[in-house]
């Protein structure tokens, strides 16, 4: 039985090099996490918080999905979908050809919701079919993300997949998200997880308040520059010997 974080909180997994790191950067704001073009940089799970109103996990991609589908009994997960997972997480802890897959159902396991990543630029693969397998057999609340890394369009692909697979689907530019792109995803997790809805309409609030301190404290810094200018005043000694044009020269230094 899922037993829901106090604090809503979502583990953000998909594909090596997806763009996971920077959909979690873009939608916190946040320039701590840790954002590399090298596949396989997260190799562990990173906690970061927007106040004490949302919390994600940044997880490693997965790397061996197919095998993890296989040794999942789909007819148990059924019945209690987290004690399965939890029993595959205990049974192969300590194996490298699941390593990944471990720690990133690990927050699922413990009450996260999911926030799938996807790059809308590369094409859907056999392999990404088996990671919707996996998630939607955790039951958990599931909202994916469709990012894009390229020119590359393969989004329509992407999406017919998704929708069967997960509660919403959005397109999420990581890199050029505006305030009202965050705003709208953290609205769409209010709209999985009941439980949640509360608190992640604040945490929508928040940043609204966060860009509205943010408008006004460069405004202040406007204002300030602009007091600063007209305060401004220089000075020139001029010599009553000089010519006419080393004055005009001394005047203009």
């Amino acid at each position: 039985m899922r037993v829901m974080p106090t604090i809503p909180t979502f583990a953000v997994v998909g594909a090596v090099n997806h763009g996971k790191s920077s959909a979690v950067a873009a939608l916190l704001e946040d320039d701590t996490v840790r954002i590399s073009p090298m596949p396989g940089e997260t190799v562990d799970n990173k906690r970061f918080a927007l106040r004490d109103k949302l919390i994600l996990f940044d997880t490693p991609g997965f790397q061996n999905a197919r095998k993890t589908l296989a040794q999942i009994d789909r007819a148990e997960a059924g019945d209690d979908p987290l004690r399965t997972f939890a029993r595959f997480i205990e049974t192969h802890r300590d194996d490298p050809d699941f390593d990944a897959e471990c720690r990133l159902l690990q927050p699922i396991v413990d009450g996260a919701g999911i926030i799938y990543v996807v790059d809308g630029s590369k094409p859907l693969r056999d392999i990404n079919l088996c990671e919707m397998e996996i998630l939607r057999l955790t039951a958990a609340p599931r909202l994916a993300i469709i990012n894009r890394t390229d020119d590359e369009d393969h989004v329509d692909a992407w999406k017919s997949r998704l929708d069967q697979h997960f509660n919403i689907v959005r397109v999420f530019d990581a890199h050029h998200a505006t305030h009202a792109d965050r705003r709208d995803l953290i609205e769409s997790l209010a709209s999985i997880e009941r439980g949640w809805k509360d608190s992640l309409h604040q945490a929508a609030d928040l940043i609204d308040a966060e860009r509205d301190n943010r408008a006004i404290d460069a405004a202040a810094l406007v204002v300030e520059l602009i007091a600063y200018c007209l305060r401004h005043a220089e000075s020139a000694r001029v010599d009553a010997a000089m010519g006419a044009a080393d004055r005009d020269a001394a005047v203009a230094r």
